[in-house]
């Protein structure tokens, strides 16, 4: 896609937008649109580097996962051709994130590391990675009025995610007490587990590996006890053939005096969703994937 034609064109429209709002739109833009490559995580060495170096034509993107770096050269070459001059900066290494000077606003644009906007714009949050370093007071006031503008509305502060999220619990818990005042409950833990599968698995918001699982950690802190938090398990597996990336993410539930159920979170045609598994099937993934805490799966499915 012609990105640069696509942002350019559409800003054209917006004639009242100051350099702020403008900036802004790129970023919850870039935000939507990529979302962090695991292969960087999970890869060799010479594949790191080559995924880290990436350097992507705004006028023919190919590619919709990425890493800061990457995504700090599209913001930079786009704000560019606004006339908004900006700079890359180094936190710690390999960690990267841009600098734009708006007089009275040192606006930072970090959207992989403070508070992870790649995924909370997706899903409907409040940005954290787009702060003023000069610490004016009327900053965030002024953001509101931006989001405003580019939405139409306030509600990318009312937090879409917590919304829906409220929406399930009061439909799945008419006949349910999830508030039993016991420390863990099998039946309840298990009744919350199915409303982030649902979540999960019917969401238009997320599709790409890192985005679902950074979805799946969102819902499990808003709605499970820490008790529950303890029992839920989620480790993301990997295999490489002849190039080929398999990515997914067992998961393992933990009850008391009862055996554990076991899921997986894995593509299905265009997005991951999260079905249960078997044992054998857990166990097929334990052997013949690379990833951590096999000991505490293995204990769990014997």
């Amino acid at each position: 896609m012609d990105l640069k034609k696509e942002i350019l064109d559409f800003l054209k429209t917006k004639k009242d937008w100051d350099q702020v709002t403008q900036s802004y739109y790129i970023y919850v833009t870039l935000c939507k649109m990529f979302s962090y490559d695991c292969h960087f995580l999970f890869g060799s060495e010479t594949e790191k580097k080559k995924i880290y170096n990436r350097k992507i034509d705004i006028s023919n993107v190919d590619t919709f996962e990425i890493v800061c770096s990457s995504w700090c050269y599209i913001a930079k070459k786009l704000l560019k051709e606004i006339g908004i001059e900006s700079e890359i900066k180094y936190d710690v290494l390999p960690h990267v994130y841009l600098i734009i000077d708006l007089n009275p606003y040192k606006i930072k644009m970090d959207p992989m590391k403070d508070g992870y906007d790649l995924t909370r714009i997706k899903i409907g949050s409040k940005s954290h990675g787009f702060n003023d370093l000069n610490h004016n007071m009327d900053f965030q006031e002024k953001i509101k009025k931006s989001a405003d503008m580019i939405y139409k509305k306030y509600d990318i502060f009312a937090d879409e995610c917590v919304n829906i999220l409220q929406q399930e619990l009061k439909r799945y818990s008419q006949n349910k007490n999830f508030m039993t005042g016991k420390k863990f409950d099998n039946e309840v833990f298990i009744e919350k587990i199915n409303i982030i599968i649902n979540l999960i698995n019917t969401t238009s918001l997320v599709k790409r590996f890192d985005d679902t699982d950074r979805y799946i950690d969102y819902l499990v802190i808003k709605l499970l006890s820490e008790w529950e938090k303890s029992k839920f398990h989620k480790y993301p597996f990997w295999n490489i053939e002849n190039g080929t990336w398999d990515i997914l993410n067992p998961i393992a539930l933990e009850f008391f005096e009862k055996s554990s159920l076991c899921y997986k979170m894995s593509q299905q045609e265009e997005k991951y969703v999260i079905q249960q598994i078997s044992y054998d099937e857990m166990n097929y993934y334990l052997d013949n994937y690379e990833g951590k805490i096999k000991g505490l799966y293995r204990g769990l499915t014997m």
